[in-house]
């Protein structure tokens, strides 16, 4: 397009062309379709660069002239902007709600660490009450033995 029409602005991404007197881009299928905006116009046995300038330097058809000019509904753009603004504060409210749930479940966390360290000292104290007990009984056992041993005609 460049060597017909010097200035025309091609974009590498797409096929988008934009002319100096519109400017306004101007979207070129492969084939035989040229989109204008939401509208596509079919084109049968036509030179596709050709007629895109003509629509771009004087556009013949008004429907074609409307889709040119942007389409931004003013109240539309404010409503995303509340709608963003809104989701912003959803997500600030969720941060602090999952930063306090975060605290209780390490507060809760401690707790039950701290509870399992007692129960397993209150077992290693029990544990050491019953050895002292088993050893006294082994003992009294053991005295008895003796005595018994003692008293009797065998020892």
């Amino acid at each position: 397009m460049h060597s017909k029409f010097p200035y025309f602005n091609d974009f590498t991404d797409c096929n988008c062309t934009c002319t100096r007197l519109t400017k306004c881009p101007i979207c070129v299928k492969f084939g035989n379709d040229i989109n204008v905006g939401a509208r596509v116009v079919d084109i049968l046995g036509v030179n596709i660069a050709e007629l895109v300038e003509v629509l771009a330097v004087q556009p013949l058809f008004s429907f074609i002239v409307q889709p040119l000019q942007p389409l931004v509904n003013p109240y539309t753009t404010r409503s995303y902007i509340e709608e963003i603004e809104e989701l912003k504060e959803a997500s600030a409210r969720f941060e602090e709600e999952k930063k306090k749930l975060k605290m209780k479940l390490e507060e809760s966390y401690r707790k039950y660490e701290v509870m399992q360290n007692e129960n397993i000292q209150g077992i290693k104290s029990f544990e050491k009450a019953n050895k002292k007990a088993k050893v006294k009984e082994e003992c009294k056992l053991k005295t008895k033995i003796i005595k018994w041993r003692q008293t009797t005609k065998y020892a």
